[in-house]
């Protein structure tokens, strides 16, 4: 059977629609060369007292790193201090050398730091070499990404940290007005074009509103043992409408008889880019890391699993939306 990274870039979007992918933040530490900084300190703002950064670091990733190369593996690692996402996740063992992985594949990669929008340039195909027809930029909890230019030579940044914005829209609007001065300021950005597509918290991890049921959680016995009650919230909290479809659909499924309780379900996402005979398209994949309880007659084992939701392209134009309901394990994974 072949492995994971074989698997992955036979059929990359199979396996994109069946697992969550968590790209690290950074190849090697490399978070691109920074230019001038990004002027944000008069950026328009609806709230009357934001505290927004006063200015960005803005870096662009060069010739010599912009092609990583990945091996796929899954990890099983549940300590939800060190993956606050990707919990069950496919992740990368990742270098700028080959002979460090052997079995690994080259592909575009764009970093994330903090306080920053990095950015990416795509040559047409045929220029490069090697040549890949994947993208991946590091997964992202709260960043914005966009994208600039055409199918066949796109530009995509990053951009990711504290906005100094607590309204969710107002917060992906920050990293928009920041780019679009960037590009009004600068000549050869500008030659780029608008931006034509754009992922941000909005869409993958905060909605506006109180959407969701957050839960206080109790524990009470029962025939089956202990068994965890959830008692909804009325706080609002930031969410996604297939989040908490999800988790009603998980509940639905799998809280039969005690013995298996939905805690909370956490979205984040994965975007990816695949071209196909010289054009790009990328796809925003939406995850969920989901936190339960496994109770038995003797025991309550609290498991992390992270699935896909959704799948669907943002650019170019932006496609049909995939749907997934990916289960998880009922029973107590072996450690």
């Amino acid at each position: 059977m072949p492995d994971l990274t074989e698997r992955f870039f036979a059929h990359p979007l199979t396996i994109l629609k069946n697992y969550s992918i968590c790209p690290p933040d950074t190849i090697a530490g490399n978070i691109g060369k920074a230019a001038d900084d990004i002027d944000t300190s008069a950026l328009p703002s609806n709230l009357p007292n934001d505290n927004q950064p006063k200015s960005l670091r803005y870096a662009r990733m060069m010739s010599s790193s912009k092609i990583g190369y990945i091996e796929l593996y899954k990890d099983k690692t549940q300590d939800r201090m060190i993956n606050k996402e990707g919990i069950d996740a496919i992740r990368f063992r990742c270098s700028y050398k080959q002979t460090d992985y052997p079995a690994s594949q080259p592909v575009w990669f764009l970093p994330w730091q903090p306080g920053s929008i990095i950015r990416l340039t795509i040559p047409a195909a045929g220029v490069n070499n090697p040549d890949p027809d994947i993208f991946f930029t590091a997964a992202i909890n709260g960043c914005s990404v966009l994208v600039q230019g055409t199918a066949q030579n796109p530009t995509i940044y990053h951009g990711g940290g504290d906005t100094g914005r607590s309204d969710h829209d107002e917060a992906a609007m920050f990293w928009r007005q920041a780019l679009r001065k960037h590009i009004a300021d600068s000549a050869s950005a500008a030659l780029r074009g608008p931006i034509l597509a754009e992922v941000n918290k909005t869409d993958y991890i905060k909605t506006q509103g109180s959407l969701t049921r957050p839960v206080s959680l109790q524990a009470t016995k029962g025939t089956f043992g202990t068994k965890i009650v959830a008692t909804p919230d009325t706080k609002q909290y930031g969410t996604t409408p297939r989040a908490i479809a999800y988790q009603e659909w998980l509940e639905q499924e799998l809280n039969r008889k005690g013995s298996f309780q939905v805690q909370t379900v956490s979205p984040w996402g994965c975007v990816m880019g695949v071209r196909t005979g010289g054009n790009w398209a990328f796809y925003l994949q939406e995850n969920a890391t989901v936190v339960c309880d496994i109770v038995s007659k003797k025991t309550v084992v609290t498991r992390c699993y992270s699935r896909p939701m959704a799948l669907r392209q943002i650019f170019p134009g932006g496609g049909g939306t995939v749907n997934m309901r990916q289960g998880v394990p009922t029973g107590i994974p072996a450690m």
